[in-house]
């Protein structure tokens, strides 16, 4: 495949994986295990470096970062895509190592050397170990639903149309 097919099988991927992100990120705000997103806090952070308040409420502030969450994960997913077809890498282990240094490099680096986050040296075991676990299911998400758009994706260049795809699997023709 084209590296660019790659990029958007991984961008796909991408956006799947923040969007099991987001579903966990929900769940545990309402079951009180964060009080914060990291969304939400690297939203913050980009109003204060543009010295700009958000005018916006509390609803429409969450739905800006969670946007933003998304766009962040549909790159880092072009770029898992742009790796899998340099490195010819298995979805797992893949997938979830590359969350897991996605966590690495965001939480342990990039966010406290930015002030946005504290350091996982700073939280409690269960917190860095529910973020580590989520940040692997991004990445495991990322890697299986891109291999899945990259087997489409070689079954059409192939030259074997979507429809035989669908009849094979169903069993019957589509109509």
């Amino acid at each position: 495949m084209k590296l660019r097919d790659e990029m958007v099988a991984g961008a796909v991927g991408g956006l799947a994986g923040g969007m099991l992100m987001t579903a966990f990120m929900t769940g545990a705000s309402k079951a009180g295990m964060i009080d914060e997103t990291l969304p939400h806090k690297v939203e913050q952070y980009i109003e204060e470096q543009l010295d700009q308040q958000a005018q916006t409420g509390p609803t429409q502030e969450k739905m800006l970062a969670q946007s933003g969450h998304l766009v962040y994960s549909t790159l880092l997913g072009a770029g898992y895509g742009a790796l899998r077809a340099t490195f010819d890498w298995s979805p797992l282990p893949s997938g979830p190592l590359c969350g897991v240094y996605l966590y690495g490099l965001n939480l342990m680096g990039v966010g406290p050397a930015l002030g946005i986050t504290r350091g996982p040296w700073n939280e409690q075991r269960p917190t860095v170990m529910r973020r580590m676990m989520m940040h692997a299911a991004f990445g495991a998400m990322t890697a299986l639903v891109s291999e899945q758009v990259r087997q489409r994706m070689s079954e059409q260049t192939e030259g074997e149309p979507a429809r035989h795809h669908l009849e094979h699997r169903a069993g019957q023709p589509v109509r």
